[in-house]
């Protein structure tokens, strides 16, 4: 078990901004090794930039963030826009900063190399910002809802 001080301590090392949001996501168990059960420790991560449990793993409606997400990723990285956008589609009102910035990032890329209608691009480009700006909301640390913010914007 880890001890609530040394819980107490690193959390002044932080930002003083992330300070609950770090306590109350993290003195919960996190399961390190799932195919032994018998491990289960309180994960505690240094950088304020990476905020990761269960519970963010695994919100109600037994949704599996991290399986959609590496779908999405696998997908988008063979280059397959199309895929990737309906893989996170149904996702898309999830209260999670990465599924967020992740389908900003399919609308942007759908919208201008794959979309032939103007008209439509132009639709997908502003659910790309309204769905960046949400994830930057949500999570105000994460790098890459401001790296496909600034593309996003130089696009829209």
């Amino acid at each position: 078990r880890v001890s609530f001080s040394l819980v107490r301590e690193t959390i002044k090392l932080t930002r003083a901004s992330l300070a609950i949001k770090i306590t109350r996501a993290f003195l919960q168990p996190v399961s390190i090794f799932p195919k032994i059960k018998s491990l289960t420790k309180v994960v505690l991560l240094a950088s304020p930039f990476i905020i990761m449990s269960e519970a963010t793993a695994k919100p109600s409606g037994g949704v599996n963030i991290p399986e959609i997400i590496a779908k999405a990723d696998d997908l988008y990285t063979n280059n397959k826009m199309r895929e990737a956008y309906d893989v996170l589609l149904p996702y898309k009102d999830n209260e999670d900063s990465e599924i967020q910035w992740r389908f900003a990032r399919m609308c942007y890329n759908v919208g201008k190399h794959y979309e032939p209608n103007k008209t439509k691009a132009k639709e997908l480009a502003t659910i790309a910002m309204e769905h960046i700006d949400r994830s930057i909301k949500l999570n105000g640390g994460c790098f890459h809802a401001y790296k496909w913010k600034g593309i996003i914007l130089s696009w829209y």
